[in-house]
């Protein structure tokens, strides 16, 4: 269905994501303030029409009557397609790629959605970004998860506090 979503423009399989989505959050029940979704490049953004994971995280928001923001993160920096990189690589790609707004984030608890996780490097860079942004508490939850990478499996994937070089 994430393909789908992402590749082939299947938006109206959204809505069946929704419920499954917000039930899991319900569930794990973080107490959060703002929801965002990792922001797509510009070039990505005009190629594809529309960032799947902000469309999943916004309709998400909404039933969990929780708010949304699309300025919270910021993706500052082009990268390659994570597609086809090493762990090494997908994690050297993100560098420097993302920025959040403090004025957003300062003692805030953030939700950051995304729809598809293999290494966790995507996730990480965001988390530290909003992390350097002074947010006080950051949840990540992934639509989906690859098992092509040997440290794909979330129990390896953990934010760290170290600076990105």
């Amino acid at each position: 269905m994430v393909t789908g979503i992402k590749f082939e423009r299947k938006l109206g399989l959204i809505p069946y994501l929704v419920k499954p989505i917000t039930s899991a959050i319900s569930t794990w029940e973080p107490k959060v303030d703002w929801i965002t979704a990792v922001p797509l490049g510009r070039r990505r953004q005009h190629e594809r029409g529309y960032n799947q994971s902000a469309l999943i995280a916004e309709k998400v928001a909404a039933k969990l009557k929780i708010p949304y923001s699309n300025e919270l993160l910021i993706r500052v920096r082009e990268t390659h397609s994570q597609v086809g990189l090493n762990a090494d690589e997908r994690r050297q790609n993100m560098v420097n790629a993302f920025t959040a707004d403090p004025a957003f984030c300062r003692g805030k608890a953030v939700l950051l959605i995304d729809d598809i996780a293999t290494t966790g490097a995507t996730l990480n860079a965001c988390a530290k970004a909003l992390h350097a942004a002074e947010a006080e508490k950051i949840f990540c939850f992934t639509v989906a998860r690859t098992d092509h990478h040997p440290i794909s499996n979330p129990i390896f994937t953990e934010v760290s506090n170290e600076r990105q070089s």
